[in-house]
Parts: structure tokens; C-alpha cells; sequence
């Protein structure tokens, strides 16, 4: 819906400005030049907000508008058509099946645009702030191509200034944060170790090898908090696999963080009879783990936090488990994915 509206007032506001600075006689580059201007209007109209939300710009939009606005009106025309040709079927199936050649051009065009190298500029994050900045710097700068008020201008390249520190504080930010978060995706495990813009994923590999699964649940969070470098493992990983890294020292099931203590509570481990150990972090995942009524005999965490790959019955266990031992307790099943910032 913002996209749509936002487009239209793009072509309409935008498009006669650039449309007159080039006027060719000849017919074709005239209608080649208008799609080139139609794209260039909706596109300085929508790219903050897709930026915000699809975290990507396509990078050849005026080569695929070139052939994509041509056969979409072809295909609204024939789709038009096609309902007028209803009274007689042999006619109307021909038309119909035209129509469906144009669909398919259009798809197979936008498809073989995408395989282009570089074709889209992914992994873009920019926040609701920045966003709001480049469209007052466009507005403004929209408003001092049509007036030439000085002033329209100071304000334009004070909104780009304004943006350029926002962009550089987020850098820092990003550069020096550290935080654990533990994910919601249902079934699956999945924790992530953060130091500036590095992350150790320990997650299921059923999980980290479906690229549609990351990026529908965590790709998009990465971008945002400006992560450059992931490094996972499989989250029944054993000590000896898990090879030493400056982001967090692993001793399984412990993981140690920041100067906090993790301990990843999986159903492969069994609980001793060896003392009283303290945690700051007991991640709970799966729905088998054995002697767990014994659990919090031996170990005294400060959070419990239960994944999203246990079970509601499991779930509601550890809940009156942490009730009863007066423990912290969440469950990101209900709430959501857990952060945990330093």
C-alpha cells in the first residue's frame, strides 16, 4: 500500500521535472526515455522504504522497467480483452492464451534480469530515522528544483548531514555492542554470540542450511545490528569440534560470554551428582533431557530461558520447575526471541 501510493506520487510529482531536461523527436527514444524517467520518479519515491523494509536495492531497475512496464500494460490490456471476448469461447481462449505468453515473458524477463552479477545490492539496513531523513532531503530538494529557494537547499543538504550522523553513530554502535540472543523459530535452536560486527551462531544445522529459514528469521535482524562475519556451528556440537575463536570460549555444554557463564542444556546431557554449579544463562532445548528433576539441585543459574525447540508439555514443566526454586524464567515460545545486551 505505501509502496503503490508512494510510487504514484513519485511518477507524478518527479517524472515532468527530469522528463523535460532531454526531448528527443524520434518516437521510440522518446517512449524509452519516459520509461527511463517513470523509473527513475518511482524509484527516488519508494527506495527508503524498501531499503527499511527488504533491506536490498536493485541495482539494474532501469534495464528490467525497460521491459517490464511495456508487457505489464500489454498484459492489462489483454486481461481486458480476454473478460470482452467472453461471449465467445474459441476467441477467448486464443486471447487468453496470449495473455499468458505475456505473463510468462514477464516473469522469465525479471528472472534472467536477476541472475545478472551484482544485480541487487542486498544486506541494506537502515532505521525509521534515516528513512524519515532521506525523504525530507527529497523533499526539499524536489522543492528547490521547482522554486530555486536557496533555503530549500541549506535544508535538503542539512537533512543529508543529519543522516550521514545518524548513519556514523549506528556504525559505532554496531562496532561496540555485544549481546547473546536466543531466537524464536519454532522446532529449532538457535543462539547467537555478538562482539561488535561478529556473531557465533550455534544453532541446528537443518536450520543454518536453509537459506529461505534464515532469511525470513534472522537475516534481516543481522543487517539491522550491522553484522559483517558469521561463523556457526551445530548445536550439539562436542568441545574437540569447535575449534578456539575470539568471540566466546567454548567448554560444552558451557559457553563463556562477556564474563558470563552459558550453559546449553540439550538432550544429550545427563545430570551429575558433582556439586552446586553457577550460571548466568541456562538455555534449555529439546524435551529429553534425563534425571531433570535433579537439574536445579546442581545448578543454580541466574536466568533460565527456554528455546524454541522445546516443547509446550516440556515448556510448562520448566515453568513450575522455576517457580518452585524461585528461578527467573522465559520462554521465547510466548515471548519471543530473548537479547541480552552488555
Amino acid at each position: 500500500f505505501q509502496l503503490s501510493y508512494l510510487a504514484v506520487i513519485g511518477i507524478v510529482t518527479i517524472h515532468p521535472r527530469i522528463y523535460k531536461l532531454i526531448r528527443f523527436r524520434n518516437f521510440l527514444l522518446d517512449k524509452i526515455w519516459t520509461i527511463i524517467v517513470v523509473s527513475i520518479a518511482a524509484q527516488i519515491a519508494t527506495f527508503p522504504l524498501a531499503m527499511l523494509y527488504f533491506h536490498q536495492f536493485p541495482n539494474y531497475f532501469i534495464f528490467s522497467n525497460l521491459i517490464v512496464i511495456p508487457l505489464a500494460t500489454a498484459i492489462i490490456y489483454m486481461g481486458l480483452i480476454t473478460l470482452l471476448f467472453g461471449f465467445y469461447v474459441p476467441l477467448q481462449a486464443f486471447v487468453a492464451m496470449v495473455l499468458a505468453w505475456l505473463v510468462m515473458a514477464l516473469n522469465e524477463s525479471v528472472f534472467f534480469i536477476e541472475s545478472f552479477p551484482h544485480s541487487i545490492t542486498e544486506h541494506i539496513s537502515i532505521s525509521i530515522l534515516e528513512a524519515w531523513f532521506m525523504y525530507l532531503s527529497i523533499v526539499l530538494f524536489i522543492m528547490f528544483s521547482e522554486w530555486r529557494i536557496v533555503k530549500h537547499l541549506r535544508l535538503a543538504m542539512l537533512g543529508v548531514a543529519c543522516l550521514s550522523l545518524v548513519y556514523l553513530w549506528e556504525n559505532y554502535d554496531h562496532s561496540n555492542q555485544k549481546m547473546i540472543a536466543v531466537y524464536d523459530i519454532k522446532g529449532k535452536r538457535a543462539v547467537s554470540f555478538v562482539k561488535g560486527r561478529d556473531q557465533v551462531l550455534v544453532a541446528d544445522t537443518s536450520l543454518t542450511r536453509n537459506a529461505d529459514m534464515v532469511l525470513f528469521h534472522m537475516r534481516h535482524f543481522w543487517d539491522d545490528i550491522g553484522i559483517a562475519h558469521t561463523l556457526s556451528f551445530d548445536a550439539r556440537i562436542k568441545p574437540a569440534q569447535l575449534p578456539a575463536q575470539r568471540v566466546i570460549h567454548n567448554n560444552y555444554p558451557f559457553i563463556g560470554f562477556e564474563g558470563k557463564t552459558i550453559m546449553i542444556l540439550d538432550d544429550d546431557f545427563v545430570a551429575s551428582k558433582e556439586g552446586n554449579l553457577e550460571v548466568d544463562f541456562l538455555i534449555i532445548s529439546g524435551n529429553n533431557i534425563r534425571k531433570r528433576d535433579q537439574l536445579f539441585k546442581q545448578i543454580t543459574p541466574q536466568l533460565v530461558i527456554i528455546d524454541s525447540s522445546v516443547k509446550r508439555y516440556a515448556a510448562g514443566y520448566w515453568k513450575k520447575q522455576c517457580e518452585l526454586n524461585a528461578i527467573p524464567m522465559y520462554d521465547v515460545n510466548s515471548s519471543g526471541c530473548y537479547l541480552a545486551h552488555f
